[in-house]
């Protein structure tokens, strides 16, 4: 179930059952409790569990060339205010 989304329509039924929405707080509580324990313990960084949690997790590459293109177009950006009646292009 974990890696497959469309079988989150299998909750859509449980919606309205006040005894499943208690327990999925419950859960989802356990778990950012764990996950601000985790945090603490890791980056000494003190993470209220009632608090929003907004957590993404990427693979690296998939970033590094986002990265490297920005970091490219800043470079070319900084050359141009540098010498702004330059010619030629670096490519």
């Amino acid at each position: 179930m974990l890696d497959d989304p469309t079988k989150l329509q299998l909750l859509e039924a449980r919606a309205s059952d006040s005894a499943f929405q208690q327990q999925f707080r419950s859960v989802k509580h356990h778990n950012k409790v764990a996950l601000a324990r985790l945090i603490g313990e890791r980056l000494n960084v003190k993470v209220d569990p009632t608090a929003l949690f907004d957590v993404q997790i990427k693979r690296i590459h998939e970033y590094k060339r986002q990265l490297l293109n920005i970091l490219e177009t800043i470079a070319l950006y900084q050359a141009m205010k540098d010498e702004p009646h330059a010619t030629g292009c670096r490519a």
